[in-house]
């Protein structure tokens, strides 16, 4: 053995031996309430209250009962939502109304009471038309068949705008008795699915709620009537003489910011969860002395498309 791997050899047992374990503490916060709550019009109040945990407790979720949540419409009190199994409470009668500013607050014994405000949307969005094709994407030398939905929506000028777009397939088919030989119709059935999404288009988000919808704003064109593409994937069925209609519905949503920003910050974070060289992603709060989110959207534009 030479004198300079004799060297090499004794430095690396000395950076070895000088190894250092230290242990840091992580300062232990006192739990807070935590409120999950949409308000969507023409439906009930609905809040899920549940508690913060340590960064280390990997227990499931505490859902809080036995709490006290009140609802406030443009300051005044408009109702004590009852109490409910498993942290959620729901409203009888009472229900949001587009354009009126709304307060929750919500008090439990050991909790600092947490608050937060949210005003709907005043005005839906309107879809002008809908076009639809058949496009071929490839992915990796991978090349598959989508359907493509070419949308037109008129934008509000007078407003700051955030969107969210879902697209479902309805398809109603036969419903057929297999326990008997030959199978005999009975009965007619609905699916209603979800379809993932995908879009090219510059002014969508680039994390799309792993293809269930995609949010956006009127950054690029606010004021202005506004064409957007977004595709699905092309699906055939097994037993086409089986089906009685299949149309594709398009749901469009103007929601408010917060909705919005809490959607895209928990999408971003979903995106890079598993991802050791990506940033912390702090997902938006907008509850007072607590975590969550207390935010909605107006009614949803619906529009209907029918394929040949």
């Amino acid at each position: 053995m030479n004198k300079l791997s004799i060297i090499f050899f004794l430095a690396s047992l000395f950076f070895i031996s000088c190894e250092t374990v230290i242990d840091v503490e992580i300062p232990l916060e006192p739990a807070k309430l935590v409120i999950n709550s949409t308000l969507i019009p023409g439906q009930p109040f609905r809040v899920h209250l549940s508690s913060s945990q340590h960064i280390l407790d990997n227990s499931d979720y505490k859902s809080i009962s036995g709490a006290e949540i009140k609802i406030y419409e443009d300051g005044q009190l408009l109702t004590t939502l009852p109490d409910s199994t498993e942290g959620n409470y729901i409203s009888g009668t009472f229900m949001p109304i587009v354009g009126k500013k709304y307060r929750v607050e919500a008090s439990k014994n050991g909790f600092e009471t947490v608050t937060a405000e949210e005003t709907l949307p005043k005005n839906a969005v309107k879809i002008i038309s809908v076009k639809t094709d058949t496009v071929e994407r490839n992915d990796f030398d991978y090349i598959e068949q989508r359907l493509e939905f070419d949308i037109e929506i008129d934008d509000d000028v007078n407003e700051e705008n955030y969107y969210e777009i879902i697209i479902k397939r309805i398809t109603i088919g036969l419903y057929y008795d297999y326990s008997q030989d030959p199978p005999v119709i009975t009965d007619t059935i609905t699916r209603v699915r979800n379809r993932p999404l995908q879009s090219e288009d510059p002014s969508l988000e680039e994390f799309q709620n792993y293809g269930q919808s995609i949010y956006f704003d009127d950054g690029l064109f606010n004021g202005k009537k506004y064409h957007m593409k977004v595709s699905t994937q092309s699906e055939g069925f097994s037993n086409p003489e089986d089906v009685l209609e299949d149309y594709y519905e398009i749901y469009l949503r103007n929601t408010s910011e917060a909705y919005y920003l809490y959607k895209r910050s928990t999408e971003l974070q979903n995106w890079t969860e598993d991802d050791p060289f990506a940033q912390p992603v702090q997902v938006y709060n907008n509850i007072n002395n607590g975590y969550g989110i207390f935010a909605g959207y107006n009614n949803e534009m619906v529009y209907k498309v029918e394929l040949d």
